[in-house]
């Protein structure tokens, strides 16, 4: 529509600098196609605002649009939606839960949903590792699902993304696990989850990784640190109890071992966990033996590096050097 030689470019900056009160009557009226509305839009947004992509997601709203005198484009042509309006525009370029202000009654479960399996399989192309390492409150608020994630899941990240992949992620996978989410149960039974369901790991598997370094990996080192003094091995005996020995693991803590410790170390192994024989101890027992059962640390330290000074030790004049196999060669 124009008046004169009047665009309706020149009609609107005329009302912006005070020199009209309003459009001339029945101008939306008459705009059968929007060709008028989208004119001004893109007016504003190009010439007056001059914004990038992003500034129209933060500020785009109905009291902007208001401060520029576009009511009544709002409310005749759009039904008072400002997303119908930049949509008109700009057509399919937004997803209407990108803007800051979204209605108040704009979100339902579904449509929450939609935008977060949308953001994850296609904005951002998350595989699972990465979006257990990132999801959470603060990436939801980023994304604009706050309003949602309050509202529908009352404030449970973990809630809400189980609602689209139902039971394919443990709560307490995910890095930004809330701060009052460990029970000392719920540790546990991550535990067990993490060994006998997501590793699948036998006896000796456990004994060769367990440590403070996999209980980071797997999300549970903090727990320790809260429940058993940042002890591996306490937490995995309140799991299991009296199933290992301390000294069992691959990597048992510094300043472990004393003389006393590695004796009785020794003794267990010889007399309840193998339950050997005298013959049979003659047979197996070398530095070799001793590294397979985590004991090299103790006799290199204690004894030298002398299997038979650690055994005498254990079993005062009991045996003869010369009757073990790692010795007959050598005498």
């Amino acid at each position: 529509m124009q008046t004169n030689t009047n665009t309706i470019e020149d009609i609107y900056q005329e009302i912006l600098d005070g020199k009209r009160n309003r459009f001339p009557p029945n101008t939306w009226k008459l705009d059968r196609n929007n060709q008028l509305a989208r004119r001004v839009t893109k007016y504003l947004v190009t010439k007056i605002l001059n914004w990038n992509e992003e500034e129209l997601k933060q500020n785009w709203n109905n009291k902007l649009i208001a401060k520029y005198r576009l009511r009544g484009v709002l409310k005749h042509k759009y039904n008072n939606s400002p997303y119908a309006m930049i949509n008109d525009l700009y057509p399919n370029q937004f997803k209407e839960w990108e803007f800051r202000m979204t209605p108040l009654n704009f979100w339902t479960k579904e449509k929450a949903l939609q935008l977060l399996k949308w953001l994850i399989e296609e904005e951002e192309k998350l595989p699972p590792q990465k979006l257990l390492q990132i999801y959470g409150q603060k990436w939801l608020i980023e994304h604009r699902l706050s309003a949602p994630l309050r509202v529908i899941w009352n404030g449970s990240p973990y809630a809400m993304i189980n609602d689209l992949y139902p039971n394919r992620f443990k709560e307490w996978e995910f890095n930004k696990a809330p701060n009052k989410f460990w029970t000392k149960e719920k540790t546990l039974q991550a535990l067990k989850w993490t060994i006998e369901e997501k590793e699948k790991l036998n006896l000796d598997q456990l004994k060769n990784i367990y440590e403070n370094k996999w209980l980071a990996q797997s999300g549970l080192r903090g727990a320790c640190q809260l429940y058993w003094n940042d002890s591996p091995y306490a937490m995995i005996n309140d799991l299991y109890p009296n199933q290992f020995k301390e000294w069992e693991f691959k990597m048992t803590p510094s300043g472990f071992w004393t003389r006393e410790k590695a004796l009785d170390a020794l003794r267990w192994t010889i007399e309840e966990k193998e339950k050997l024989t005298d013959n049979q101890l003659l047979q197996r027992y070398t530095m070799q033996w001793l590294k397979s059962h985590r004991l090299w640390t103790p006799v290199v330290r204690y004894w030298n590096g002398s299997p038979y000074a650690m055994i005498n030790d254990l079993y005062p004049n009991k045996y003869i050097k010369s009757s073990f196999r790692g010795y007959i060669n050598k005498a």
